[in-house]
């Protein structure tokens, strides 16, 4: 076994355990991140007062009355962390924290870089949560496995009808094959015809 070989073998080693590490990995920053947006949403709900002032004379939402906007965003992000904690519709409150994330950005010019910086890593993560899925500790990969087991996709299906399909095409040569070999005169010699047979069948 030459060093490059294992090389090739401990690093097969540590990717597998990597890969294994990988679940916990992804639970961890969904409940981080989860986190992050269920104490803001707690903090404008415990003081709503306060809430209603920033949207009014602070916040600048675009399209949105500050009352309305206000509500909607606490809606947001107290529904929106609490489904991607447990992982259940994790796609849809991702994307309603990503799009909020967004419009807090926007509806705050006077954000400072530190806050700003901030809002691109929870924009990041959300954008990976968004279009990997919450992972396999989650509820959507539970119920996915739960009640589509078994369930061929539409392109697996198309592969194996399309398998069938050539099959059966080669059966039927191999059978029309046969039968004009025996519907021939006993010229050529038998031992062709034989031959002839098996090649077809073995196919």
């Amino acid at each position: 076994m030459t060093a490059f070989t294992k090389f090739v073998g401990y690093a097969a080693q540590a990717i597998r355990s990597l890969e294994f590490l990988t679940p916990a990995v992804e639970l961890g920053a969904r409940l981080w991140l989860a986190s992050v947006f269920w104490k803001s949403g707690m903090t404008k709900i415990t003081t709503w007062d306060s809430t209603l002032n920033l949207f009014t004379y602070v916040y600048s939402v675009p399209l949105l009355p500050p009352d309305l906007a206000a509500v909607l965003a606490t809606a947001a992000e107290l529904g929106g962390s609490a489904l991607l904690a447990i992982g259940l519709a994790a796609r849809f409150g991702t994307g309603a924290l990503f799009v909020l994330n967004i419009v807090a950005v926007v509806s705050y010019p006077d954000l400072s870089p530190v806050g700003l910086k901030d809002h691109y890593y929870w924009g990041l993560l959300l954008l990976i949560f968004l279009v990997r899925g919450p992972g396999k500790l989650s509820l959507d990969h539970w119920i996915r496995r739960r009640y589509t087991r078994g369930a061929a996709t539409p392109c697996a299906r198309a592969a194996t009808n399309a398998l069938h399909t050539s099959t059966a095409f080669t059966h039927m040569s191999c059978t029309l094959q046969m039968v004009s070999t025996y519907t021939r005169p006993l010229w050529p010699p038998r031992s062709k015809t034989v031959s002839g047979f098996l090649s077809c069948a073995g196919s």
